[in-house]
């Protein structure tokens, strides 16, 4: 029910950029698979994915391949492009996702299978090398302070230093998929503002809890903040949904007044010393 709300709300009018992120559980080795829908420099979370260590579609393409695909599902044959980071990028995604008109561009590490043999040579600083195989999967390095190695299959990336704008020197790949996971940052960011997770034994109520009081709000934060007529900090914001409940609550017709000590109303604590 939330993967559907949150996909058909935004479907008709989202833009071409996908960013995926793995964020882990800590509790029974769990993982909570979150596909991210970058829209402009903003974020939102788009797919959510629970994996708990064995799948029924399971393939010999990898644990990191299936959950880009289970994911990206609806959302391929559009001519998107997919940023990923190095855990999930490979040249068989490339090739997969490429054969589904998807693009795909981020970070690979350099002991990935099927990557040439330039992908694990030295190099000095300033240096660049890109290669291209027959299917349309570009291989980037670049050295700066430390080596930047990537693979691309978009068209406009030329993988060549260009200059950005504030003056930095780096490949258009590198600066497509930074300002591409900006929007990953920024969900994050806004996710942990006041948040209620309290250390639990039972794992999926922290993840019910995340789904509903961290995500949910930043997703409609967003939307209120691109298209809504009045803006909000992220507090006002939860203020205004928790009071417009308790007013859905008290609107509802009763048979008996509740008493005040059982009625539900919002107040400030005050703060503590921190310890």
């Amino acid at each position: 029910m939330f993967v559907h709300k949150c996909s058909w709300k935004l479907l008709n009018i989202i833009n071409n950029t996908l960013n995926i992120e793995l964020v882990p559980s800590s509790q029974l080795g769990t993982y909570v698979v979150m596909g991210l829908l970058n829209i402009l420099v903003a974020a939102y979370t788009y797919n959510v994915e629970i994996y708990t260590g064995t799948t029924v579609n399971s393939t010999t393409k990898g644990h990191a391949h299936n959950v880009v695909m289970q994911l990206m599902n609806g959302l391929l044959f559009e001519g998107r492009t997919l940023y990923t980071d190095s855990y999930y990028t490979s040249v068989p995604l490339a090739e997969k996702l490429l054969d589904k008109s998807t693009n795909l561009c981020g970070t690979v590490k350099v002991n990935r299978r099927f990557l040439p043999v330039v992908a694990k040579l030295k190099q000095k600083r300033g240096d660049i090398v890109s290669v291209e195989n027959p299917k349309g999967v570009k291989l980037l390095k670049w050295t700066d302070k430390r080596f930047v190695c990537m693979l691309t299959t978009c068209n406009n990336h030329t993988c060549t230093i260009i200059e950005g704008t504030s003056g930095k020197l780096k490949p258009d790949a590198i600066f497509d998929c930074n300002n591409a996971k900006k929007g990953v940052d920024i969900s994050d960011e806004i996710a942990s503002y006041y948040n209620c997770l309290r250390k639990i034994i039972k794992w999926y109520r922290k993840i019910i809890i995340e789904l509903i009081c961290a995500t949910s709000i930043a997703n409609a934060w967003y939307i209120h903040q691109k298209w809504g007529t009045k803006h909000f900090d992220v507090l006002e914001f939860r203020e205004n949904i928790i009071d417009w409940l308790l007013d859905e609550m008290s609107a509802e017709p009763q048979n008996l007044k509740p008493k005040r000590e059982t009625a539900h109303f919002r107040q400030k604590y005050p703060r503590t010393a921190r310890k």
